[in-house]
């Protein structure tokens, strides 16, 4: 079925709290029978959320097509969204897929698909309030340009056993990208495969306060390479108490001068990096 006038914004929902959710998916559950799209570039976004909390989006396929614009924007302040199974695609490199510019707390990304765009998810929280509790679990991010995952201002969030794949060799890829985030961070079980060149997993000023520790753990990682490029597995900048444990990093750029598995330059402090599998080949 075609449901042309399916409004592209969304604010929040009247009744809708914690115990009492909105759900819409597809009735199929197939993505592949649900597509939101727009003929015509969008002003911001093909779905946009405003202000809107205690919703669950599953099994719908959102496409921006040829057009820039983002696939989902979420504004305002949001708490306990939920995108289960969906698919977000886009053809202009100089979208985000999802983009987020708010307090957004309990927001979940889970067995989604990312294909194309400038990243898949970009989320930015407010600097002097962070949002907290962000998970992005079980996802495939397919060629999403130059970053997979992007991060800024959170507390504690989890990026768990995600798939990054990018083949581009343009300006340096970087699958997950953090920026002060803090606290229980935990990065683990992802696959990230740059087959040509860029940054696996980047963290830069972010901190963790006793008893907590940032833990970057049980990544399987391959970074590719191009004379002159930069490949690195896993970079720290400015840091404070951050576990590297038993990641396998596998360089094979033939870079030699500034590519490494784990990168670590002046700056940052209590970062131990135990047990971990690293090859340039």
């Amino acid at each position: 079925d075609v449901y042309p006038e399916i409004p592209g914004e969304i604010y929040p929902i009247p009744g809708s709290n914690s115990q009492n959710t909105v759900t819409i998916e597809s009735e199929s559950g197939n993505p592949e029978d649900v597509l939101l799209y727009s003929n015509v570039a969008p002003a911001t976004a093909i779905l946009d959320l405003v202000s809107v909390s205690h919703l669950t989006i599953k099994d719908i396929t959102i496409s921006t097509q040829n057009h820039t614009g983002n696939a989902i924007n979420i504004t305002g302040g949001t708490n306990d969204l939920n995108f289960t199974r969906c698919v977000f695609q886009s053809t202009v490199y100089s979208s985000n897929l999802v983009n987020v510019a708010a307090r957004s707390n309990g927001l979940v990304f889970r067995e989604n698909e990312f294909i194309g765009g400038n990243s898949g998810i970009n989320i930015v929280g407010l600097s002097d309030e962070p949002s907290e509790h962000t998970r992005v679990i079980n996802n495939i991010f397919n060629t999403t340009g130059s970053y997979g995952i992007v991060m800024q201002y959170q507390y504690s969030p989890q990026i768990l056993g995600n798939e990054i794949i990018n083949e581009l060799t343009g300006t340096g890829p970087i699958g997950i990208d953090l920026t002060e985030c803090n606290d229980a961070v935990l990065i683990s079980g992802n696959k990230i495969n740059h087959m040509n060149l860029g940054i696996a997993i980047l963290l830069r000023n972010c901190a963790a306060a006793l008893p907590h520790r940032i833990l970057v753990a049980n990544n399987q990682i391959h970074v590719g390479g191009i004379q002159g490029q930069t490949s690195r597995g896993v970079g720290i900048g400015y840091c404070e108490r951050i576990g590297i444990y038993y990641n396998s990093i596998h360089i094979t750029g033939p870079d030699t001068s500034s590519s490494s598995g784990i990168y670590i330059p002046d700056g940052s402090t209590g970062i131990n990096v135990v047990n971990n599998i690293v090859s340039n080949s």
